[in-house]
């Protein structure tokens, strides 16, 4: 139920239907501890691909728009920023029992870019293997940018 008058007045309010777009993260907190139950249905995308833009610099939540899990290796980072400094790359934030941040990474020497974890690695980047993590069906993400762009998904399926 949306918030305002209906929270008052609850028997004369209908609960809210909001529909969302196609990879629109949204957090969902419980009014009470404890482990509850959410159900979201829709229908299942069978495009190929599918873009999200994200306006403007900061932290954006995205979902997968697609019906299956994704691993971190599989997002298309060709418009993402890449960089050896973890200050200035663009970073992916997911929920894994706690919060765990990756960064992309730009290997110069080997001219390749890959998601790795924050913390030593990025100090010791040869000695440290790029981050390879399954983001849940049905599971947002948080991506940190330092301005807008595009981020483009793949079905894998």
């Amino acid at each position: 139920m949306a918030s305002g008058w209906g929270w008052d007045f609850p028997t004369l309010a209908a609960p809210a239907a909001v529909a969302l777009p196609r990879g629109m993260g949204v957090w969902i907190k419980s009014g009470t501890a404890g482990v509850g139950q959410t159900m979201l249905d829709g229908l299942v995308y069978t495009n190929a691909s599918e873009t999200i833009d994200i306006g403007a610099a900061g932290i954006s939540i995205i979902a997968y728009p697609f019906s299956s899990a994704i691993n971190l290796t599989d997002l298309d980072i060709s418009n993402a920023t890449a960089t050896a400094d973890w200050s200035t790359c663009d970073q992916v934030i997911i929920w894994d029992g706690a919060y765990t941040t990756y960064g992309l990474y730009d290997d110069v020497a080997n001219g390749t870019q890959y998601w790795m974890a924050s913390g030593w690695g990025w100090d010791f980047p040869t000695l440290a293997a790029p981050s390879s993590v399954d983001i849940p069906l049905g599971q947002g993400f948080w991506f940190k940018t330092s301005g807008a762009k595009t981020i483009g998904f793949n079905t894998n399926y």
